[in-house]
Parts: C-alpha cells; sequence; structure tokens
C-alpha cells in the first residue's frame, strides 16, 4: 500500500510535472518576446541532494557477532528494512525535490506573471505614449500642412502685392505723363483760343474793311455815273453853242459851276482813293509784302484819266492773301 501511495503521488507529481512543463514551454513560446527584450535567462540551480545512504555502526552488529544465524537473520530482516527505508527516503527526497521545483516554478512562474503584467502595463502605456504621439505628430503634420498653405498662399500674395505695386509704379508714370499732356494740351486749347479770338478781330476787322471798301467802290461808281453825265451834259452843250450864241453865256456860266463841281468831286474822289490807299496799305501793311506795297505806291497814273489805278488788274482780280487773312483781301 505504502508502495502504491508513492507511486501515485510519483505519478501525481510527475503528471503535474508534466503540466507545469508544458505551462513553462507555453510560457516561454508566448512569452518569448517580451523576455527577449528586458528578461534574462532563469538562474542555475542545484542538483537535488543524494539519496541519503544508511550508515550501520559496528555497534548494531554487535549481538549478533556471536550468532551467524541470528546474524543471516537479523541481516534479511534488516535488508528489507533498509530496502523500505531506502526506498522510501528516496522516493520522499524525490517527492521534496519535486515540490521544491514546483515551488520554484511557481515563484518563476508569479515573477514571469509579474513581469509579463509590468511589460504589458509598460508596453500599454507605451502605446498610449505612442498613440498621444501619434495624434501629436498628426496635428503637427496637420500644423505643418495648413502653415505650408499658408505660406504658399502668403507667397502668392506677396506675388501678386509686387505685381500690384509694379501696376501702381506704371499707373502713376502713366498719371504723370497723362497730366503732362493735359497741361500741354490745356496750354495749347488756350493758344488757340487766342487764336481764334485774333482771327475774329481780324476778320471782323477785314469785314469792315470789306464794306468800307465796297461803299467806297459804290460811291466811286456813282460818282463816275455823274461824272459821265455831266460830261455828256457838257458836250451837249458844246454842241448847242453853235445852234444858240444867246445861251453861250449861260452855258458857260453852267459850264463854270459844272467843272467846279466836277473838280469838287475830283477832290472827294481823290481823298476816298488817298482813304482807299491808306485803307490798302494798313491791310498791306500787316501782311509784311513791301513789294506789293511799293507797287501800290508807285502804281500808274494816266495825266489824262479822270482815275488813279493801284496795281495791275491782275492784282486786283485776284485776292492777297496775308498772314492774318490766308483767304486774301481783295483791293
Amino acid at each position: 500500500q505504502q508502495e502504491s501511495y508513492i507511486s501515485n503521488i510519483i505519478a501525481s507529481d510527475g503528471d503535474e510535472n508534466c503540466v507545469m512543463s508544458n505551462k513553462l514551454d507555453n510560457f516561454k513560446k508566448f512569452s518569448l518576446p517580451y523576455r527577449e527584450s528586458s528578461l534574462l535567462p532563469p538562474p542555475y540551480r542545484d542538483p537535488p541532494p543524494p539519496t541519503n545512504q544508511l550508515k550501520i555502526s559496528s555497534e548494531t552488529f554487535g549481538p549478533w557477532r556471536k550468532n551467524p544465524n541470528c546474524l543471516i537473520n537479523g541481516l534479511s530482516e534488516i535488508n528489507e528494512s533498509l530496502l523500505y527505508n531506502i526506498q522510501y527516503c528516496d522516493l520522499v527526497a524525490l517527492v521534496k525535490c519535486q515540490k521544491e521545483k514546483i515551488s520554484c516554478q511557481h515563484s518563476d512562474l508569479n515573477k514571469y506573471d509579474a513581469d509579463i503584467e509590468y511589460l504589458e502595463m509598460k508596453t500599454h502605456d507605451q502605446q498610449e505614449q505612442l498613440d498621444i504621439l501619434s495624434r501629436e505628430i498628426s496635428q503637427a503634420d496637420m500644423t505643418i500642412r495648413q502653415g505650408s498653405e499658408q505660406l504658399q498662399a502668403l507667397s502668392y500674395v506677396e506675388e501678386e502685392n509686387e505685381i500690384i505695386k509694379q501696376q501702381e509704379k506704371t499707373l502713376r508714370s502713366e498719371i504723370t505723363l497723362l497730366r503732362s499732356k493735359l497741361a500741354n494740351c490745356e496750354t495749347e486749347l488756350l493758344q488757340c483760343k487766342n487764336k481764334i479770338r485774333l482771327l475774329l478781330d481780324e476778320l471782323q476787322i477785314e469785314e469792315k474793311a470789306c464794306v468800307r471798301g465796297y461803299d467806297n467802290r459804290q460811291f466811286e461808281i456813282c460818282l463816275m455815273t455823274e461824272v459821265e453825265h455831266l460830261q455828256i451834259n457838257i458836250d451837249h452843250a458844246k454842241v448847242s453853242t453853235d445852234d444858240s450864241s444867246k445861251t453861250a453865256d449861260v452855258l458857260k456860266k453852267e459850264v463854270m459851276e459844272l467843272e467846279a463841281a466836277i473838280i469838287e468831286k475830283k477832290m472827294q474822289v481823290e481823298m476816298l482813293v488817298n482813304e482807299m490807299k491808306e485803307v490798302n496799305l494798313q491791310s498791306l501793311t500787316n501782311s509784311g509784302n513791301a513789294d506789293e506795297v511799293k507797287i501800290l505806291l508807285e502804281g500808274s497814273h494816266k495825266p489824262g484819266s479822270t482815275r488813279r489805278m493801284i496795281g495791275s488788274p491782275r492784282q486786283l482780280e485776284n485776292a492777297v492773301p496775308t498772314n492774318k487773312n490766308p483767304h486774301g483781301v481783295w483791293v
């Protein structure tokens, strides 16, 4: 019974050892990635102590030395008891050794569990830190991306600002040019207004001169017709002197009166001609044509004619252009 009990214990211990060894193997398999970085291999353990050898002293064999049979029987009993005791001691020592191994393995397992928990906590903390770092990195990437986008937008804005500044400079230069052109145009406009005013004044003067010339011509024509009528009357009177001598004196008186009137008319005509010359000379002096003035002053005057010609007929039939009167003045 004792042997069967011990064998059962050994078997149960062996099964437990197998189970524990399997657990340890599984644990090692699953815990290798955790132990490779931080845990050291388990420490060396001494082997179990050897079996206790039974020390038989000489005193136990003292009473059987005299009797060899008793000695043989005693020896046989002693051998049997020794065998049982030796086997029992071996089994107890083995059980103790297995228990010590199991306790050591339990302690190692507890250590490993503690290490695993510590490592799991550490890995969990590290994972949380990694998550925090990844979130911070993602936020930093977002901020960097936003900053780069803002920098790009600012670069575009700076380029647009430079373009706008250049355009502003060009526009300012164009505005200054336009202002200078406007000032020049205003000065030219004032000059044109002054020229137009002067031309209008000259045109009015020329119109007045033309009107005066036309009136003088009409008056001269009337005088010439009257002179011709008077000359005809004189001729008729001269012809009629032969017919009537009585009326000669009367006719002479009339002729004298008529001649006096003719002389007065001639004087008036000469005065009008002189006035016309002065007007024409004034208009010609404005144009600056000295040759024409000489021609007018040195015009041909026939002694027998009653009229003084001013210039050539070609000059009179065409208008004389001047600086103030580009269309010409009829003289």
